[in-house]
């Protein structure tokens, strides 16, 4: 962007307007020359150098020989023995070596050899400096928490830059990643603005290696964790769609407009099947639509999210699908600050959505069970992430308010307690459950707000996408990544303790509630008597004395 800035300044400023005339040479010093002087100077000869501007360079090339590699194998059953020897009868072998052994060659042999074999075999009893012991003893590394290194970042190729809403890992190659890409105002969304999401390469991070061009922004997108070609995206205008790099950069099978959400498709998410071909998705349009990639023209079910209390609608903005608990059980965070643990087997429709969680002043941005404990699960809101239980109501721990907004979160898929959350700030927390309940550290990873966030099954490496369009890779010390040999059963137990703690208050309240109601009530009778002059007078004393005098306003005076 250039900067500019005018000066002005009045013609008087400029100062006296100058007066020119044309007038003959002048002279004012003439030096004469001088013989004598002459003899002491040496004139000093031309010379003509040439410069180039531009740098020399040179070219040269190097081709190394190529070597013919080829694999060979040698099996090796029965060798050494004479033509006339058949290595299958037993007997022919031992007498074989019975002749052998007579021979006195046979003794000077052994003896040559066995200094040759010795030697060999005092190599094997060399001591390893280097060889690890106690492998059995795992190092407690949990303390020992150092700032995440980033390793590469990736960067929006388009000259509109939209946040990167969703990331996605590969579930077999370690450094492959999908971005979705989209403009979080949608309101605003400028007429050039590239609707086109990429797959990433961390090999070749200055360009993506396959891109995808929807018909609308991808706003969340999932990898198939058995078939990982194929991808499945949610779009801004409600439509699922899916893609194979291998088919091209457009979506080979879209869900009908009219048969799909109405609002941006912010989760979408794989189910675990025999096929593979079934997903969920969820949107601000109130619904939780279930599909098969094979029989994509209208959805297989659906699912209305109301609010139980007020009979109103919820909008979905994340989703949670835990194998562990089976493909009928869900959690969905809603616009309104409500978790929804739902059935999707159950009989009627009011049934699905068995019991809501309210504890948030704002949308449920991220909503995930634990990995190792699928009982307790994590949701991120307003300025704070909570932890809480299936058969509790409240939230079992909620850690201290922070002074920005929080925008996303996920758990560790390697160490049971820890936890990862975000600020519009620019701000990473990582949250350690069995440790302490507080934050382990905070640190800035980016100017823009961090709009999501994805940690690599393997632990050591963690995403950030932020809202300028950059995508950062992190590597996580050993403390964040590998779990120590308790630390599973610590934090259930601190789980299991934070869930009685909340029982034992609902219960309390419970009680003390009913033991307010079963009380009589007793009538008070309030005496009263007329007010006399004396009482009214003492009355405006004491309330004009309250206020005080009023020197800006005196009594007009009755005529």
């Amino acid at each position: 962007m250039d900067l500019v800035f005018p000066y002005t300044k009045k013609r008087k400023d400029f100062g006296r307007h100058p007066n020119f005339t044309v007038t003959g040479p002048e002279m004012l010093v003439d030096i004469a020359s001088n013989p004598a002087m002459q003899a002491h100077f040496t004139p000093v000869p031309l010379s003509t150098v040439a410069v180039q501007c531009a740098p020399e360079m040179s070219e040269h090339e190097a081709n190394t020989e190529s070597f013919s590699i080829a694999s060979r194998g040698m099996l090796h059953k029965e060798g050494g023995w004479p033509k006339d020897i058949d290595p299958n009868e037993i007997d022919h072998l031992n007498m074989f070596r019975k002749k052998v052994e007579r021979d006195d060659v046979y003794i000077s042999a052994v003896k040559s050899l066995t200094g040759t074999t010795e030697e060999l075999m005092k190599q094997n009893d060399a001591i390893d400096i280097a060889e690890h012991y106690f492998d059995d003893v795992v190092p407690d590394r949990s303390q020992d928490i150092t700032q995440p290194r980033c390793l590469l970042t990736l960067k929006d190729p388009n000259k509109v830059k939209r946040s990167a809403a969703m990331i996605s890992w590969h579930p077999d190659e370690r450094g492959r990643i999908a971005v979705a890409y989209a403009v979080s105002q949608f309101q605003r969304q400028p007429g050039e603005m590239s609707p086109a999401s990429y797959i990433w390469d961390l090999e070749n991070p200055n360009m993506p290696i396959t891109e995808m061009q929807p018909v609308s922004p991808l706003v969340s997108l999932q990898f198939n964790y058995k078939d990982t070609h194929i991808i499945v995206g949610g779009s801004y205008n409600g439509v699922i769609s899916f893609y194979d790099p291998r088919k091209g950069p457009l979506a080979y099978e879209s869900s009908p407009i009219e048969k799909c959400h109405r609002d941006p498709v912010y989760k979408v998410q794989w189910l675990q099947s025999k096929t593979a071909m079934e997903l969920a998705s969820v949107s601000t349009d109130g619904r939780v639509m279930w599909w098969d990639l094979r029989r994509m023209a209208e959805p297989t079910e659906v699912l209305d999210l109301v609010n139980k209390a007020d009979g109103s609608m919820l909008g979905g903005v994340s989703l949670d699908y835990d194998p562990a608990l089976g493909p009928s059980k869900f959690m969905v965070g809603t616009e309104q600050g409500l978790a929804l643990l739902c059935n999707r087997k159950a009989k009627s429709a009011a049934e699905k959505i068995a019991q809501p969680f309210p504890g948030h002043y704002g949308p449920v941005y991220a909503i995930q069970r634990n990995p190792f404990h699928s009982r307790f699960f994590m949701t991120i809101g307003d300025w704070a992430a909570r932890v809480w239980a299936d058969d509790v109501r409240t939230p079992i721990v909620t850690m201290p308010f922070e002074t920005q907004y929080l925008t996303t979160g996920c758990w560790s898929p390697t160490r049971p307690g820890v936890f990862f959350t975000a600020m519009r700030n620019g701000f990473m927390g990582i949250w350690d459950m069995a440790a302490q309940q507080k934050a382990v550290k905070d640190w800035k990873i980016s100017d823009a707000a961090i709009t999501s966030m994805e940690v690599h099954t393997g632990g050591s490496l963690l995403s950030a996408g932020s809202a300028d369009g950059s995508v950062a890779v992190y590597e996580l010390c050993e403390g964040l990544a590998v779990a120590q040999s308790n630390e599973k059963a610590a934090v259930q137990g601190v789980f299991e303790r934070e869930a009685k703690r909340e029982k034992n208050i609902e219960a309390r309240v419970r009680e003390q509630r009913l033991k307010e109601k079963q009380k009589p009530e007793v009538p008070v009778e309030i005496k009263t008597r007329p007010l006399t002059d004396k009482d009214t007078k003492e009355i405006e004393e004491d309330f004009l004395a309250t206020i005080g005098p009023d020197e800006d306003h005196t009594p007009i005076p009755l005529e």
